[in-house]
């Protein structure tokens, strides 16, 4: 591969104009491809089709027509039963009935949602919030209207009455952005209320579709802003503006080739994909800049087609090892099962296999077309480099003390990992002060809670008509409502106990189920009759043998999930019987399979991918100890980000699940670059402590300098409008530079154990 590699490195240099000429075209056609990139922002299709949960939330979706939900509500510190705050809430309710993205029937508030009431010996259905009050008095008789119904209280209403909530249900074939933009377009225009009253915005479909929103942000910001932080950088490392801007446009036509074969293949973008750009703009400067700096030190003496070519083949085989290293820790993601986490492993990968090409034909072609600054001519060791090979030497007198200090800090890290969690809260990808992230918390508080999870009740044909079975259901609706983080559980058994308690003139003492089934069945016939039938199909179905819960939960984490769902199966087992089943799912119940895929998939990967690592470095030393060494870096710096996690409270999400696929895809680079130097250096004749000082002198400003400009490269993501992206970033930074410095530390070690021989593949020079 190396040989066909420089042959291709000598055409570019040779040809370089037409070089340049075909990279473009290329570039041009993958471009094209780019406006047609799509965000898809619904958290299901994250998911494998076939996965139980996913299966199981569409099933319910299809059996009662429950849908993702738009959240909206009125606060009031004072209370929102006052005209002006229940008009105000009456005007959301109907603006967002009257949206074509949103199931107008199915929208469920004070002004939309039917009451029960009788009239005469019928029951009629009707909203509390026809018509707007015109004074205090008529608030308090909405008020007094629903205060105590279990069908509103908590759910539509908070108790102390502070707050009321809109929930409107998306329509099929409507995406969660489209909606979002509408809702908060529409809020952006309303004026503010003078009376107290905020306007809170939550739910599934809005928190996705922030999402969604967010992700095209950050695709059309934090790429730019990279490239300017880079080509800053570079310039004041290489002082030539030229030379500075050939990693970056390297860099940047990797993007553009991934990105654009992303689009034409016609893949979806998802979070963790919008990581790709930053990715590779960063990664993909890092074997440019360490070509740029052999290439440096090549002088002006020999021609400049001569130097380059020299240079190239100098740096061929790490750049070779690296770019393998880093795409197989990329490449083992792909092995996920979540789609987002399959796709950013391989597109990742296919972009730094363009970066790859790109430094043996565009990389070649440039700098063949470019004159060498004429501060070159005198290649002597800066600096720095003197220092490098002073302190090399140094370390080469003490190897066994620094690989002991190594151990130790290695073990540490470790042992501080072992602490490590992982859980889901999608609210928690905003950062504080996000209107979602805060409304989200406040209804949390006021309300039953804004994570759904759905109990489906099965039984014979017409069971649910029968007094005893609604009793059992009662029963356990009650014990799963004392559960923790349980907030408010609705479902047709409040519907008759509330039809029942108005039939016998709204007695509370009546609150019960009805005593027959023939009465049982009367009333649903009446409920069915007097309102919407649509509105009791989102309780029970026709045939009377399926019911569902509408359990609302109080804390969005996954892992509060985990625990409930076992003991709402015990508890439903227990009171149900044989009479009838339950069967929880819904989006609490994916969140939950989706971090139980992130720990089952993250450590599939790891494994895969550090077992590919370690053939390669096998395959390059033909020494299991010189792999071993080569791999520590990885190994402390690997322990060490778990353990910061750990010690910080952070927990391991799917954004953050790709940070050990970055670690492992960097921190091996400049242990090679380190060991591979070192080993020429000793196959040239040289002692090892003299080896040690050269490897350091050679490799080590070169990683130094490369460490630094990713780092801050990796730190743009600050500006993430994502909380885990920016942890990514800055955690990456720190990666880099915690990798950089001991591998500083390797050639010393590398003494102490035989040289390899490695594989020949061009005639090497330590020069």
């Amino acid at each position: 591969m190396l040989h066909f590699m420089l042959r291709l490195a000598r055409r570019a240099a040779a040809f370089p104009k037409l070089t340049i000429v075909v990279v473009l075209l290329l570039t041009a056609g993958f471009a094209s491809r780019l406006p047609t990139l799509h965000v898809d922002d619904e958290v299901l299709n994250m998911m494998p089709t076939d996965h139980p949960a996913r299966v199981l939330q569409e099933r319910i979706e299809q059996q009662f027509g429950v849908r993702d939900l738009v959240i909206l509500a009125v606060e009031n510190a004072h209370g929102v039963f006052n005209p002006e705050s229940l008009a105000r809430l009456k005007a959301l309710s109907d603006f967002l009935a009257a949206q074509p993205g949103i199931v107008s029937e199915d929208v469920a508030s004070l002004a939309a949602t039917d009451n029960v009431v009788a009239h005469g010996d019928e029951l009629l259905m009707r909203p509390p919030l026809r018509a707007i009050p015109h004074d205090a008095a008529g608030a308090r008789l909405i008020r007094d209207g629903v205060q105590d119904n279990a069908l509103f209280t908590g759910r539509l209403i908070s108790r102390d009455g502070t707050v009321a909530a809109i929930y409107a249900p998306i329509a099929d074939g409507t995406t969660r952005e489209a909606v979002y933009a509408a809702v908060m377009k529409h809020l952006s225009g309303l004026a503010p209320p003078d009376n107290g009253d905020r306007i809170l915005v939550s739910g599934k479909v809005m928190i996705e579709g922030a999402l969604g929103t967010a992700m095209r942000s950050d695709l059309r910001h934090l790429g730019p802003i990279v490239v300017l932080v880079l080509l800053a950088l570079l310039t004041l490392t290489f002082r030539n503006p030229g030379l500075a801007l050939l990693p970056v446009l390297t860099a940047v036509i990797s993007v553009v080739w991934t990105m654009g074969l992303l689009a034409a293949l016609g893949v979806s973008v998802y979070l963790p994909t919008t990581l790709i750009p930053v990715m590779l703009l960063v990664i993909g400067i890092s074997d440019e800049v360490h070509l740029l700096g052999v290439y440096r030190r090549q002088g002006l003496e020999r021609p400049r087609h001569v130097a380059l070519l020299a240079a190239v083949k100098h740096t061929a085989r790490p750049i070779t090892l690296t770019s393998v290293t880093t795409a197989a820790g990329f490449l083992a993601v792909a092995a996920s099962p979540i789609v987002p986490l399959k796709h950013f492993g391989l597109f990742t990968a296919f972009g730094i296999g363009v970066a790859y090409l790109l430094t043996f034909t565009l990389t070649p072609a440039y700098l063949a077309l470019m004159s060498r600054p004429q501060r070159w001519k005198h290649s002597t060791q800066i600096r720095f480099e003197k220092g490098l090979a002073a302190f090399g030497r140094r370390l080469a007198r003490r190897p066994i003390l620094v690989g002991l200090a190594l151990m130790l800090i290695g073990g540490l890290a470790a042992w501080g990992a072992s602490g490590t969690r992982v859980d889901e809260n999608w609210v928690n990808r905003f950062k504080p002060g996000n209107l979602v992230y805060e409304s989200d918390a406040l209804l949390n508080q006021a309300l039953g809670g804004t994570t759904m999870l759905y109990g489906r009740i099965t039984t014979d044909d017409g069971g649910l008509q029968d007094p005893q079975v609604l009793a059992r259901i009662e029963a356990m609706q009650n014990a799963l409502a004392a559960l923790p983080h349980v907030g408010k559980i609705t479902s047709v058994v409040d519907l008759l106990e509330q039809s029942n308690r108005v039939l016998h003139g709204g007695d509370p003492a009546e609150e019960r189920l009805p005593p027959s089934t023939q009465a049982v069945a009367q009333q649903l016939l009446l409920l069915e009759s007097s309102g919407d039938p649509n509105d009791l199909d989102l309780w029970i179905d026709g045939r009377r043998e399926r019911s569902l819960l509408w359990i609302q939960l109080k804390d969005p984490y996954a892992s509060t999930a985990r625990a409930l769902l076992p003991a709402m199966e015990h508890l439903a087992s227990e009171h149900l019987g044989n009479m009838a089943k339950a069967t929880f799912g819904g989006p609490a119940h994916v969140n939950v399979a989706m971090a139980d895929l992130v720990v089952t998939s993250q450590l599939r990967s790891l494994v895969l991918s550090l077992v590919a690592v370690f053939l390669v470095l096998v395959a390059l030393y033909r020494s299991v100890a010189w792999a071993g060494l080569a791999l520590a870096p990885l190994a402390v710096v690997l322990a060490g980000v778990f353990a910061f996690l750990a010690f910080t409270g952070r927990y391991i999400d799917i954004p953050l699940a790709v940070l050990a696929s970055i670690a492992i895809g960097l921190a091996v680079d400049y242990a090679i670059y380190g060991l591979d130097r070192y080993r020429v250096a000793r196959t040239a004749g040289e002692a090892q402590h003299a080896a040690v000082g050269q490897a350091l002198a050679q490799s080590g400003s070169i990683v130094v300098t490369n460490s630094l400009v990713l780092a801050c490269g990796f730190s743009v993501l600050a500006f993430s409008h994502f909380a885990p992206l920016t942890a990514i970033g800055l955690l990456t930074a720190g990666v880099l530079v915690a990798s950089a410095l001991i591998s500083l530390l390797l050639p010393a070690m590398a003494a102490r154990l035989r040289l390899p021989s490695a594989i020949p593949t061009t005639k090497e020079s330590a020069s």
